[in-house]
């Protein structure tokens, strides 16, 4: 046989086993198509093929179909729009499909939806006010081991009844006898604020009240709320001594509660008047709710949250969710002292582990009693763009790995980019808008967070200067404002925590960061907990936050260049007087303040210049000038104005001829942070 006739037959095979494989895909035979489109619709039928004209009627229905789909070519799954209830929730596994797309199809809204309908209202009167009741079986003791704390309309999350109705009741005092672990003490020997008690002490605006929770015939239902510090706690009620004030709580608390912390109780009968305020009998099963002027007794449907998670994701590779919605999900009080940090061990709606190349894209997540995405332990090379964040209970994403050297559950290279996080801390005031702890490598830029009760970004989470192993990390071109509800103390727009090499904070916009009205503290632009250290901030926007733009505490080796830390209520930089060291070196900011301190309670030595910094105070320049003496900045720095468009308006814009570009100053464009 000739050598081109070998060439001739060796290209017709070729051809032949690249059409075989495009057929059926690899290993497929010709009654085997490949398929790579699946359909679901509410119309569709468990039997289906889950073509297009045979869809199937569920998510979990397709999970099942794309079992029997071989090969390893993506698959994408088209929702169609509507309401897809997700019972008890949906599981992916390693035995499920890789490789698959949950989509929605273009210009509809599928939504994921785990709420349990309730109906079938009646009218009733209780304390002269007209309440609809509704027996619900399923949010009864004996059906739920914890009640439904979840209920909404289409508007949103309806409010738990409490008393007082408005406003916060003042705890008069802990002893020490009701502490529930060995009490710890602080350096100088007082009582550290890290301890756990049973039981507190009511003051006289609950004593003289005629509100007494030990009469109420459903006690153990009743929820106490503790506002105090950088913690929302909540725990049920056990006893109430109406002689003595004493408040018994059926698990500890996780921070010691102080003379003055504000309180209020939760899901109690006594005072429904408010619309839309509810109050769930457990005993019976029967949820009483004040209705709203537009609803209709007739065709109301609510939704109860009955499970806290939703959708889990364990060990599988290369899944998109985009388009979903996600909502309706509970939560629940913690029957031990949980951990004091943010919504740390709070559930999550969407939850997923040991898995790579998760993506969520265009999605919204909406409604959720809990966290609202949680990528734990040995997540690797994924993100979550371009979605929404709205009305969520606890954090809206939560990044958590491990703190081991060199464990493969270590969350890395995830990016969090171009969404919008608002309403987040609804049931736990503590939460986060985009929290990470123990990962590496990862990005959180262009999210617009705000309206949250808590610090919009958290990184790091290792006190002191041991193993971290969180580094790497840019947080970039993120738009922060409105933070912080006026009830919890110690928070930042952007908040560091351990030793960080690597980590950048660089274009981000921070705003109006409050805190605590009763005697609170702490409501930072950006700020450097205890171990911070080898972190850049550079080239950020800071303003009127109730204390200072960049704050460092027990930190050292950080940057600061050439941001704008202007107007901000208590000063503009600060470090401890706890710090042993120097905190920050500063170099090219501009540091504007009008009757502001600049460096509010630091002791000098406590922060470095490197090299020259924009100082200015238009109220007094002669101050301005003994302080920067004071801390041996007086010959590096620049006391001039900058020449800030309109800094009372928020505008900052400089003028070419400002002496902040002959400091070192680098410009940088502001108007891009947030989610594009």
């Amino acid at each position: 046989m000739s050598c081109a006739r070998l060439v001739i037959l060796a290209l017709i095979f070729i051809a032949l086993s690249v059409g075989a494989a495009s057929a059926g895909g690899p290993g497929a035979s010709e009654s085997e198509p490949l398929v790579t489109d699946l359909y679901v619709s509410l119309t569709g039928a468990a039997g289906n093929s889950g073509g297009i004209d045979a869809p199937l009627p569920s998510l979990d229905a397709a999970r099942e179909r794309l079992r029997q789909i071989p090969g390893g070519h993506t698959v994408t799954v088209w929702i169609h729009g509507g309401v897809y209830s997700v019972g008890d929730g949906i599981s992916f596994t390693k035995s499920d499909r890789d490789n698959v797309v949950y989509r929605a199809l273009p210009g509809q809204q599928p939504a994921l939806d785990a709420g349990l309908p309730v109906t079938g209202f009646g009218q009733t009167i209780i304390d002269n006010v007209k309440v609809w009741a509704a027996l619900v079986p399923e949010l009864s003791a004996r059906s739920l081991a914890s009640p439904a704390l979840a209920l909404y309309d289409e508007a949103g999350a309806l409010p738990l009844n409490r008393y007082p109705s408005d406003g916060y009741l003042e705890a008069d005092r802990v002893e020490l006898r009701d502490a529930a672990s060995k009490l710890r003490y602080g350096e100088e020997g007082e009582l550290s604020s890290v301890n756990s008690f049973s039981a507190f002490y009511a003051g006289d605006d609950l004593l003289k009240s005629p509100f007494n929770p030990a009469a109420l015939p459903d006690m153990g239902s009743v929820i106490v709320r503790v506002l105090h510090l950088w913690k929302d706690e909540t725990a049920y009620l056990r006893g109430f001594d109406p002689e003595t004030g004493k408040i018994t709580l059926a698990r500890p608390t996780s921070l010691t509660i102080w003379p003055g912390d504000q309180y209020y109780f939760e899901n109690v009968r006594e005072g429904l008047k408010t619309p839309g305020s509810w109050y769930l009998d457990r005993e019976a099963g029967v949820l009483y709710v004040v209705p709203k002027p537009e609803w209709d007794i007739s065709t109301l449907t609510l939704k109860a949250g009955v499970i806290e998670r939703m959708v889990t994701l364990d060990g599988v590779s290369n899944i998109t969710f985009k388009g979903i919605t996600f909502t309706h999900t509970g939560w629940s009080v913690p029957d031990s002292a949980d951990f004091p940090q943010a919504a740390y061990d709070v559930e999550a709606a969407v939850f997923a582990s040991n898995s790579k190349f998760l993506s969520f894209e265009d999605c919204v997540f909406r409604d959720l009693g809990g966290t609202a995405l949680k990528l734990y332990q040995g997540v690797t090379d994924s993100s979550v763009t371009r979605s929404v964040f709205e009305r969520v209970g606890a954090n809206g994403v939560f990044i958590h790995g491990i703190n081991l050297r060199d464990d493969p559950r270590r969350d890395e290279r995830i990016t969090v980019a171009d969404n919008e996080i608002h309403d987040y801390g609804v049931n736990y005031r503590n939460a986060v808008g985009v929290l990470l702890a123990h990962a590496a490598d990862c990005e959180i830029s262009h999210n617009t967070i705000h309206d949250g009760a808590y610090t919009a970004v958290s990184v790091g989470w290792v006190w002191g200067g041991g193993y971290n192993a969180t580094r790497g990390i840019t947080i970039a071109d993120n738009l922060i404002y409105n933070i912080g509800s006026g009830s919890l103390s110690d928070m930042g727009g952007i908040y560091l925590l351990g030793r960080q090499p690597g980590t950048v904070v660089s274009g981000n916009v921070i705003h109006d960061v409050r805190y605590a009205e009763n005697d609170g503290y702490g409501g930072w632009g950006i700020y450097l907990d205890e171990g911070s250290s080898e972190i850049l901030v550079a080239n950020n926007l800071v303003y009127n936050c109730a204390s200072q733009g960049l704050f460092v505490h027990k930190g050292n080796g950080n940057t600061a260049v050439s941001n704008i830390f202007a107007n901000n209520k208590r000063g503009q930089v600060a470090v401890s007087r706890k710090q042993t060291e120097a905190g920050v070196t500063l170099s090219g900011n501009i540091l504007y303040g009008e009757g502001k301190a600049m460096f509010a309670d630091t002791p000098a030595g406590r922060i470095l210049q490197s090299g020259p910094n924009v100082y200015w105070d238009p109220n007094s320049r002669a101050r301005l000038r003994t302080l920067l003496e004071a801390f041996g900045f007086a010959d590096a720095a620049v006391v001039s104005n900058p020449m800030l468009a309109n800094p009372a308006k928020a505008d900052f814009t400089l003028a070419e001829d400002s002496p902040a570009y002959g400091a070192g100053f680098a410009p940088f464009d502001w108007s891009g942070a947030g989610a594009r």
